[in-house]
């Protein structure tokens, strides 16, 4: 048996060390890249310098698609149905500002009326609305929201200091903003109202980048790392176990399932487990000062500070990220009699769906567990033979062969 899990993890281990990005940046006309979105097959990258590039492969080649576009240093991109958004920077305050594509990028529509700053940094959409962070509050811009209703801007600072802002994400009617030198303010109100959210985190903490929600939680990067909260900005917990003091500048955030990464300048760390540990994935990446991250159903891509995109299999993280959960994993005794015990090192791990099959392929025992690290299992039920044990956990499975004998 020892054998069996020895030689099953080796392969795991193997994998995970031959799994490397890959740079996919033939066709771009500027390596630095602001922001990445993806719709469906197609793939756009946000340069600063060189507009919007589309791809249609998974990043084998771009083509510019900046018709409509006055200027090409892009700072923000987002979906919402058929329709892409970018932010411009445009330092003039004239024909910068947002615009907007139905036809995949063939031509950019502004999208400005009622927007008095034309510098847009980031872009967060939900089904009805599209909100922006655009220059100073002071500067006639701050948070501005179009929704279907009412398709010219409308600013939405009430309660928002002049403060130097970076990003907004949304969660139903929950808001969140990131600021240089105030932290985090948040919104139950869908941007009505702000107040200041910074229950937690420590006052010479304050220079906030980006948000990423992951199911009930919501994640904040920093320039001293990931920040988490469970009860939607009430308080805050650091989460940087396994990220490097070079990594600590988080930059942008994306997620897939229960596994979250983050970009930063420190290259492309991992957490499978909810923020509480972090790996680094970096292998093969030639440029660690990333921008962006986006996930299409196949690849993770990253934009880079001056190597354009590279990409990563998601398939190969899948594999990562098991091996990262079924390290920690042991059953005991091993053959068994009547009980067997489940042992996690991870005492994080939770929602468990444990189903055990015999040799046919048949289930004959199954149960859920959750929030333990440590449980038992009653099998006096079931026969002498040789069974397998497979552990479902967020999106994870692992399999263990188990004995039963009592002879």
């Amino acid at each position: 048996m020892k054998k069996i899990i020895t030689l099953l993890s080796i392969f795991i281990f193997t994998m995970a060390a031959n799994a490397q990005w890959t740079q996919v940046s033939t066709g771009l006309t500027n390596s630095m890249i602001m922001a990445i979105a993806v719709n469906g097959p197609h793939v756009y990258a946000g340069t600063y310098g060189g507009g919007v590039h589309l791809s249609t492969n998974d990043g084998d080649s771009w083509t510019p698609v900046n018709n409509g576009l006055p200027y090409q240093d892009v700072l923000s991109l987002a979906v919402r149905g058929t329709n892409v958004f970018v932010g411009l920077h445009d330092q003039t305050s004239s024909g910068g500002g947002c615009h907007v594509t139905s036809n995949n990028g063939v031509s950019w529509s502004l999208f400005n009326s009622g927007m008095n700053d034309n510098q847009v940094r980031s872009i967060a959409v939900n089904d009805t609305a599209v909100y922006v962070i655009s220059g100073s509050v002071l500067g006639g811009g701050g948070v501005l929201m179009s929704s279907d209703n009412h398709p010219t801007w409308q600013t939405m600072n009430n309660g928002l200091p002049n403060i130097e802002m970076n990003s907004i994400t949304l969660k139903g009617s929950n808001a969140f903003l990131s600021t240089l030198y105030g932290g985090i303010y948040a919104s139950s109100t869908s941007g009505a109202l702000w107040a200041t959210a910074n229950n937690g985190i420590p006052s010479n903490v304050n220079f906030f980048y980006v948000f990423s929600v992951m199911g009930s939680d919501v994640y904040a990067g920093s320039d001293n790392g990931v920040w988490k909260t469970t009860d939607d900005g009430a308080s805050w917990t650091q989460v940087n176990n396994g990220i490097t003091a070079a990594g600590m500048n988080i930059r942008s955030f994306a997620n897939t399932g229960s596994i979250l990464f983050a970009g930063t300048y420190g290259g492309v760390f991992m957490s499978a487990d909810n923020g509480n540990s972090w790996t680094e994935l970096n292998n093969g990446l030639g440029d660690l000062e990333t921008h962006s991250l986006a996930i299409s159903d196949n690849y993770l891509y990253v934009g880079t500070h001056s190597s354009g995109v590279w990409r990563f299999p998601l398939n190969e993280i899948a594999g990562l990220a098991q091996e990262k959960v079924s390290s920690s994993f042991s059953i005991y005794p091993n053959p068994t009699s009547d009980l067997v015990t489940l042992s996690f090192d991870n005492q994080n791990i939770s929602n468990l769906d444990i189903r055990i099959y015999n040799l046919m392929g048949d289930l004959v025992h199954s149960e859920e567990l959750s929030n333990s690290n440590e449980s038992q299992i009653n099998i006096q039920e079931l026969s002498d033979g040789i069974y397998t044990l497979s552990i479902y956990s967020n999106g994870f499975i692992e399999n263990k062969k188990l004995i039963i004998k009592r002879n």
